[in-house]
C-alpha cells in the first residue's frame, strides 16, 4: 500500500521530485600557491683567488641560483560544481577543478671567453676526495669559464620547474537553517588534492673554439619529480545571506586523511673526457646513469604515506541576472599540512667515489688513488665510505589562493 501511495505522488509532481532542484556553477579560476622551495645553493660565482673556487664558504663565492623560493607566478584554471537538492532538509554536492601545469625556468650562463665569469656547482663532498685532501666538507662539481687567463669551457646552467593542481570532491548536504534571506547548510564527504611538480636542473659545458685544449664537452641532467594525492574525509559549514538580487555567500570546510608520496629522481649524464676532477676515456657516445644530485644511491621511485590536513576558506559574492542564471565574483584559499616540493628533496652531500662519473672513469681509465688536487684532473680511487646523496621526504606545507569568476545556473 505504501508503495502505490508513492508512486502516486510520483506521478502526481507532488512528495519528493517536487521538491528537487539542481544547480550548476562554471568558474574561470586566476590563483597563486605558495612559491616552490629552493633551498640548496645550486649555482655559484667562482674566484681563482680562492683555494676551491666556487666553493661554499670561501672568501668570493657567491649563491646565484638556489637557496631561495621561485614563484610559479598566476595559475589559470576552471571549476565546475553541480549541487541538487532532493529534499528541503538533504541535498547532495560534487565538484572538480584544474589548474593545468605552468613552468617557471631560470637560467645562468658564461660564455667561457676571457672576461667574463666562472661558474661552479657546489656540493659537499662526504669523501673529500674532490680537493679537500680526504676530510670531508664542501666543494664543487664542475666549473666552467676561463681559466687562468685563457678561454675555457662555456657554460649553460638551466633551472626548469613546474607544477599542476587539482582537486574534487563529493559531499552531502543538510539545510540548518533556511530563512528568505540567510540559510546555513552542514556539509560532509570526501575530498581529493592533487599537486604534482617537477624540477629539472641541467648543466651544459662546451670548451669554446679558441681555446688551447681539444674539443670537449659535458651534459648533467637531474630530474626531481613529486606527486601528492591528498585523500580524506571532510566536513564544513556554509552560510548565505540575501538582499535583492544579491547574494554573499561563505564556506569554511576542514578534511583528516592520507598524504599519498611519490618521489621519482632520475640522473645522466653525457662527457667526452671528465670534468676538473675525474678523467674518462671513450665515453663520448655513453649516457651515464647519473647526472650531479641524482646518483645511483637515490635514482628510482619511492613512495610513503602520511596523514595529513586540509582547510578550504570560500568568500563568494553573487548577483542574479535572472530567476535562473547570476554571476559570481569570489575568493577560495586551500590549504594542506603535508607534501613534498621537488627542490626540498635535493640532498648536496655526495660520495664523489661512488657516482657515475667516478664509474666511468674507473671503467676507462682505470683506479686511482685520491684525493684528487684541483686542477689536476685524475682516475677516480676505489670506492669508499657510504651512499650518498640518501633520499629524505622532507615535508613542507601547500597554500594555493586566488579568484574566482563564473556563472550560476538554476534548474
Amino acid at each position: 500500500m505504501r508503495k502505490l501511495v508513492l508512486l502516486a505522488l510520483l506521478f502526481s509532481g507532488k512528495g519528493l521530485a517536487q521538491s528537487c532542484t539542481f544547480q550548476l556553477e562554471a568558474d574561470y579560476l586566476a590563483w597563486f600557491s605558495k612559491k616552490n622551495p629552493l633551498p640548496v645553493p645550486l649555482v655559484t660565482s667562482a674566484s681563482f683567488d680562492d683555494d676551491i673556487p666556487g666553493a661554499i664558504g670561501q672568501p668570493h663565492t657567491r649563491v646565484l641560483r638556489g637557496k631561495e623560493d621561485i614563484g610559479m607566478g598566476w595559475m589559470q584554471g576552471f571549476e565546475v560544481r553541480g549541487k541538487s537538492w532532493i529534499h528541503q532538509k538533504a541535498g547532495f554536492e560534487a565538484a572538480y577543478f584544474l589548474l593545468p601545469k605552468v613552468h617557471e625556468k631560470k637560467t645562468t650562463k658564461t660564455s667561457g671567453q676571457v672576461g667574463s665569469r666562472n661558474l661552479a656547482v657546489p656540493i659537499f663532498d662526504v669523501t673529500g676526495v674532490f680537493g679537500l685532501n680526504g676530510v670531508p666538507g664542501e666543494t664543487i662539481f664542475i666549473l666552467p669559464g676561463p681559466i687562468f687567463g685563457s678561454p675555457f669551457f662555456s657554460g649553460v646552467f638551466n633551472i626548469d620547474l613546474s607544477s599542476q593542481f587539482q582537486g574534487a570532491e563529493l559531499s552531502g548536504l543538510y539545510a540548518l537553517k533556511s530563512q528568505p534571506r540567510y540559510a546555513f547548510e552542514w556539509i560532509w564527504g570526501l575530498r581529493w588534492f592533487q599537486l604534482e611538480e617537477s624540477l629539472k636542473f641541467r648543466v651544459s659545458t662546451v670548451r669554446v673554439p679558441n681555446s688551447s685544449d681539444p674539443f670537449n664537452a659535458s651534459q648533467f641532467i637531474d630530474r626531481f619529480h613529486t606527486t601528492n594525492n591528498f585523500v580524506g574525509g571532510q566536513m564544513g559549514l556554509k552560510g548565505q545571506y540575501k538582499w535583492g538580487r544579491w547574494q554573499l555567500e561563505g564556506v569554511v570546510k576542514g578534511a583528516l586523511g592520507a598524504s599519498i608520496e611519490e618521489l621519482k629522481i632520475h640522473g645522466s649524464s653525457k662527457t667526452i673526457t671528465g670534468t676538473v676532477w675525474f678523467l674518462t676515456s671513450g665515453t663520448a657516445g655513453e649516457t651515464l646513469p647519473g647526472g650531479i644530485f641524482a646518483q645511483p644511491s637515490n635514482i628510482g621511485t619511492h613512495h610513503k604515506t602520511l596523514f595529513a590536513y586540509a582547510v578550504e576558506t570560500r568568500l563568494n559574492n553573487s548577483i542574479e541576472i535572472t530567476k535562473n542564471w547570476s554571476i559570481d565574483i569570489g575568493y577560495t584559499f586551500l590549504w594542506i599540512s603535508k607534501v613534498l616540493r621537488p627542490g626540498n628533496q635535493i640532498d648536496r652531500k655526495i660520495n664523489s667515489t661512488r657516482t657515475a662519473l667516478a664509474d666511468a672513469s674507473r671503467a676507462t681509465t682505470g683506479t686511482g688513488t685520491g684525493p684528487v688536487s684541483f686542477g689536476t684532473p685524475a682516475s677516480a680511487p676505489a670506492p669508499e665510505g657510504k651512499s650518498a646523496p640518501k633520499v629524505h621526504f622532507k615535508q613542507s606545507s601547500f597554500w594555493e589562493q586566488g579568484l574566482n569568476v563564473g556563472i550560476r545556473l538554476n534548474f
